[in-house]
């Protein structure tokens, strides 16, 4: 997942991603896998079916190991309004929110399912 997402953010980077984005050996070690809407959200923050979408592609981002732990299994909104809309990386700045839907989360797995085959 992570050198998926690290080739997503590469490419919606553009040219400019070769050039202001870390070599793939420090973004393996220094980014975590993480679930744009918590595996474990309380009541209230699920998405709608969660088990079966909790995991999905569209639902999953990376984040850097010092954001992971600050926000940890905070809601969507909450890490939206403090860590993605601010974000440096591409793939989380250009979420619409403060809201994440099963929806958004079927959209965005189809998204990153067009990358992927356009790719490879």
């Amino acid at each position: 997942i992570k050198y998926i997402m690290y080739e997503y953010e590469r490419n919606q980077r553009g040219r400019s991603g070769i050039l202001t984005l870390s070599p793939y050996h420090d973004f393996r070690d220094n980014f975590q896998v993480e679930h744009l809407v918590p595996r474990n959200a309380e009541e209230g923050h699920k998405l709608e079916n969660h088990e079966e979408n909790r995991n999905r592609l569209g639902n999953l981002a990376v984040l850097s190991d010092k954001e992971n732990q600050s926000e940890g299994n905070a809601s969507f909104r909450s890490k939206y309004n403090e860590i993605y809309s601010d974000s440096s990386l591409k793939l989380l700045n250009e979420l619409e929110g403060p809201e994440f839907s099963a929806e958004d989360v079927s959209n965005r797995t189809e998204e990153l399912l067009d990358f992927i085959r356009g790719r490879w």
